[in-house]
């Protein structure tokens, strides 16, 4: 009578060996790592290694493929509370050469990469910046016309006027300190909404951080505090280089008084 008796299926497993793990000690450093503590690292490291292989062919049968891809990995270690692997997802082609296998690297003629770069031509509306003069009835400044392959073209030269940016800037200092408050306060809404005042911004900042020099009088404090809202209301400044000061000036306006009134 012939036997129908299972025959049972020999699964086989990658054991990760003492010697691998005494490789990795000595790359760090350890030299003298005991042999029990070497055996048990290593049942561990085969025992995780096989689990992970197990969970990463089940994200793999899910996916319906017979493709093991990085991605697979990266799940099966996300579900067991492990970081990810970091590194490329795609399969990389290799060659042999002698007794190693090399990836593929192509090469690339540079001469042709340069000369296939299409090349855009430049926008008709492309903006570009300019200082102009604080001066609102100072006329505009415009060079001579010049002919250039039978096309006359007009450049436009806006002039910064450096004396003008000093009157600006001495006069909204000066009605501060003297306490002239119908100046001040024309000052204010004129560097609310004028556009050409941008060159004069880093001296109001350099002004402004320097709150401690008038730290007796409280009232100047607040003509800072003004000073800083109406900068930050022009919508033509970006202030954005200049946060840390500006911050930092404005916290000292508003503890200072705070400071002498618990004094």
């Amino acid at each position: 009578m012939t036997s129908t008796a299972p025959v049972e299926e020999t699964r086989k497993f990658a054991v990760f060996s003492q010697e691998s793990i005494q490789i990795y000690a000595e790359s760090l450093g350890i030299t003298d790592l005991p042999d029990a503590v070497k055996q048990t690292l290593a049942e561990d490291v085969s025992y995780r290694l096989r689990e992970l292989v197990s969970k990463s062919t089940t994200f793999l049968r899910h996916a319906r493929r017979k493709r093991l891809l990085a991605n697979d990995v990266n799940r099966a270690l996300y579900w067991s509370d492990t970081p990810a692997i970091h590194g490329s997802s795609n399969t990389l082609d290799f060659k042999q050469v002698a007794d190693v296998h090399v990836p593929i690297d192509p090469t690339i003629n540079l001469r042709d990469e340069i000369f296939d770069i299409e090349l855009r031509p430049a926008s008709s509306s492309t903006l570009s910046s300019v200082d102009v003069s604080c001066d609102k009835e100072e006329p505009m400044q415009l060079s001579e016309q010049s002919e250039l392959d039978s096309e006359q073209e007009t450049e436009v030269r806006l002039q910064p006027n450096t004396d003008q940016f000093t009157k600006y800037y001495s006069t909204l200092v000066e009605s501060l300190l003297t306490d002239n408050k119908p100046v001040f306060c024309e000052m204010l809404t004129d560097l609310r909404s004028n556009p050409r005042v941008a060159p004069c911004v880093p001296y109001f900042v350099t002004f402004l951080t320097k709150a401690s020099l008038v730290s007796h009088d409280l009232d100047k404090l607040s003509w800072m505090l003004y000073t800083m809202k109406a900068m930050l209301m022009n919508p033509n400044l970006s202030l954005v280089d200049y946060l840390n000061p500006l911050l930092s000036s404005a916290m000292y306006c508003v503890l200072e008084p705070l400071a002498a009134s618990i004094n």
